[in-house]
């Protein structure tokens, strides 16, 4: 029997649910969790989808039944995750100013550092500020400072990894590449031989195998959500509150739903 996929999308109404059970490709609202709450961050653990964590900037909730009830929040503002791919209890996260590391899926946070910025490429994490980034290849266990990597991003199976540095040059695994004609506001790489980065300047959607090239008739997106468990899908939002998604690498790309407010985040999980 196939196993339920789940969404849980962030938007300025609350935490919404989607389900497709059986994955049939029939995504069902499952739950509107938090009504009211700008919920701008989530994490899923990947092992147990039912275990979540949202914040709205100012509070944090957590929930074990896969959003039914949720736990009194904590007044942590937390405004984005990065999740560990091969250590699903770890969870690099920013706030307002600083960077906070969870090893034990944020039952404990400690302080990294101020940062603007914060990712994750499998066990690799980067944190920057507009002049210096530092890196932990282990996990967290040790920083190194001013580290040329400000940003990076890796495809669902860890095997591909694009990466910015503070001075804007480009390299996908170890082979320099020219920087987007836009300015990158989210980005996606998509597993395979060559690997496909995909990005989005709110505006219009850029595509890079060989090149960089438009596709005129993508959504301009806001955020983009990789799917760990299916390496063509990707999920996205466009600054009009639809809900995109695309099993084509992003080759084509079809509205799931619509009118949902403004959406923050998009968390794909699967029910193991």
């Amino acid at each position: 029997m196939a196993k339920a996929e789940l969404l849980f999308v962030g938007t300025d109404t609350g935490l919404l649910q989607f389900s497709n059970p059986g994955g049939i490709g029939r995504w069902l609202r499952s739950g509107h969790s938090l009504p009211g709450s700008d919920i701008v961050a989530i994490w899923a653990n990947p092992d147990d989808p039912t275990h979540v964590l949202c914040s709205d900037a100012e509070h944090l909730y957590e929930s074990t039944d896969g959003g039914q009830h949720w736990s009194d929040p904590t007044e942590l503002g937390i405004t984005v995750f990065a999740a560990s791919r091969t250590t699903p209890t770890t969870i690099l996260a920013r706030t307002d100013s600083d960077a906070i590391m969870s090893t034990d899926s944020g039952a404990q946070w400690r302080r990294i550092g101020t940062a603007e910025r914060i990712s994750m490429s499998n066990d690799c994490l980067a944190i920057s500020t507009a002049t210096r980034a530092h890196t932990s290849p282990d996990g967290g266990t040790s920083w190194l400072p001013d580290d040329p990597w400000a940003y990076q991003v890796a495809s669902h199976d860890g095997l591909h990894t694009v990466r910015c540095t503070m001075t804007g040059d480009w390299v996908v695994d170890d082979t320099r590449i020219a920087a987007p004609p836009i300015a990158i506001r989210c980005l996606a790489v998509c597993a395979g031989t060559p690997a496909r980065i995909i990005g989005s300047d709110g505006v219009t959607l850029w595509t890079y195998e060989q090149s960089w090239q438009h596709t005129p008739d993508a959504p301009g997106l806001v955020c983009i959500a990789q799917t760990p468990y299916h390496p063509d899908r990707l999920w996205g939002a466009d600054a009009h509150g639809t809900l995109w998604y695309t099993t084509t690498r992003g080759n084509h790309w079809e509205a799931m739903k619509t009118q949902l407010g403004t959406i923050h985040t998009i968390i794909p999980a699967r029910l193991l």
